[in-house]
């Protein structure tokens, strides 16, 4: 039997051997390790892009983007370590290229993906707002469904405590054919202004998702902030006002004039910043979700539903208190039309 334990069955090398002591050729061997790497394929995670130094028979990957070394030019590719090739009994990478609608498991995050024919898309598997069929448990939320006369009351906030801050009244959005209820910001602001979670109750180390759907409609000399944060109502004016924010934080930004492309960002003060660009240009309607590894160390970005980034550095600590925050500003440009609409913001902690 194989030593690795997503491996089911007995080693190729044992079951080729034929009673008259022939063996199959290599190209059957060959299918016989492609059986083993795509039938119900059971990948390492998604996120790794070099090649790991010591890899056990059997081990599969997706190759995360930017790969290098022996992986070189497989990103998005199946990436499969085998032993049971007589061309290379030392070990050798086996790749295969997926087709639309190829499913993977990613053992990473407990979740089914799907290849759309251009990228690996986590599969929804119903029970709420987040594309990783994960919501039943302890979580708490806001939407734009309970502000009424300037405030979130009750069916807004479900353990949430969002409020605007920066001074400024929201303009409801009443749902359409395609969207739900929603609230606009003001723009043209010459300081940071939105919404934020009066209480910090979320640490990476307890977070399972964070989910949330927001329109950036203001696109010209504007910036944006999207994610968790420790700012709190006070200070989040002033903090959020830059590219550096003096924060903890883990989301997205978008700053008109310098990221051509939404961005990911890990940070732990206004110095000690990641940015990764997910590719995806800001829209009329997007969904955002951040979900941590169970250790909180390293984070992987969504947007409507594709994976787009991963961080494991300048992560903020497990423990730190953090709170949701969806702000803009002008970047003190009065011709700014700095504006968003919020919909709603869910995140499942650790029961």
């Amino acid at each position: 039997m194989s030593s690795n334990p997503y491996i089911i069955g007995p080693k190729i090398g044992v079951i080729d051997e034929q009673n008259d002591g022939s063996t199959y050729g290599d190209n059957m061997r060959q299918v016989l390790r492609m059986l083993q790497a795509l039938l119900q394929p059971n990948i390492i995670n998604m996120t790794t892009s070099v090649p790991p130094a010591a890899p056990t028979n059997g081990d599969t990957y997706v190759v995360a983007s930017g790969p290098s070394g022996l992986w070189a030019g497989q990103a998005n590719n199946i990436a499969y370590w085998t032993l049971d090739s007589p061309l290379s009994p030392g070990g050798v990478w086996e790749f295969y290229t997926p087709l639309a609608g190829w499913l993977v498991v990613n053992r990473a995050d407990g979740s089914i993906y799907t290849y759309s024919g251009t990228a690996w898309v986590k599969l929804s598997t119903g029970g709420g707002g987040g594309v990783s069929g994960k919501w039943p448990g302890n979580w708490i939320g806001s939407n734009a469904a309970g502000y009424f006369g300037g405030a979130f009351g009750q069916g807004g906030n479900i353990g949430m405590d969002l409020a605007g801050y920066g001074a400024v009244a929201f303009n409801v959005q009443n749902p359409t054919a395609t969207t739900p209820k929603g609230i606009q910001s003001p723009g043209g602001f010459s300081s940071s202004v939105g919404i934020i979670d009066q209480q910090l109750n979320i640490t990476l180390g307890i977070l399972t998702d964070w989910f949330a759907r927001e329109s950036l409609i203001g696109l010209s000399a504007s910036r944006y902030w999207l994610g968790i944060c420790d700012a709190t109502t006070s200070s989040a004016q002033t903090v959020f006002f830059s590219n550096t924010p003096a924060a903890n934080f883990v989301g997205f930004r978008y700053v008109v004039g310098t990221d051509a492309n939404i961005m990911a960002v890990c940070q732990t003060d206004a110095t000690h910043q990641t940015l990764v660009d997910t590719g995806v240009t800001a829209g009329p309607l997007d969904t955002f979700e951040i979900v941590p590894t169970a250790s909180g160390t390293v984070i992987t970005f969504y947007i409507n539903g594709t994976l787009v980034a991963t961080i494991n550095t300048n992560v903020p600590s497990a423990s730190t208190p953090l709170a949701s925050i969806f702000a803009a500003d002008s970047m003190s440009n009065g011709a700014s039309n700095s504006q968003f609409n919020f919909f709603y913001a869910y995140a499942l902690l650790i029961s």
